[in-house]
């Protein structure tokens, strides 16, 4: 009985602080910019995601889109992993111009994230969206 409990407890734990694979499926809601010096060409948009199955439970891929005139604009893909530490998913994106963390915490059909500039942690987005 007590392990039953226990089991019971912990599954409840996973889904409520929006563990492993809970990041699935398809999300629409706001990029907003934080007004930084590093991110002075950051434009705030409406914006898409999918997340699908990665390599293993820990593991998704995003494809994200921004609207533009309500029509979906493809803006890559990032493959994302899950920090149960953090309760969190974290995908890293780095180029000649920056190098930045996208990160994002579910509970239930709400997505909630921000975009930090690396190493130093300075945020740069916001990131709120609904499961659909």
């Amino acid at each position: 009985m007590i392990r039953t409990l226990v089991v019971a407890a912990l599954v409840v734990a996973v889904a409520g602080s929006g563990g492993p694979r809970a990041i699935q499926g398809h999300w629409t809601g706001s990029s907003t910019c934080v007004v930084a010096p590093w991110n002075s060409a950051c434009n705030n948009e409406l914006v898409v995601y999918d997340f699908v199955a990665g390599a293993d439970s820990d593991h998704v891929l995003q494809h994200a889109a921004k609207l533009v005139n309500e029509v979906p604009e493809p803006m890559g893909d990032l493959p994302f992993s899950y920090d149960a530490a953090a309760g969190q998913w974290n995908g890293d994106f780095h180029n000649e111009r920056v190098s930045i963390r996208w990160s994002y915490r579910v509970r239930g059909d709400s997505l909630e994230g921000e975009v930090r500039r690396l190493p130093s942690g300075d945020v740069g987005r916001h990131v709120v969206a609904v499961r659909h």
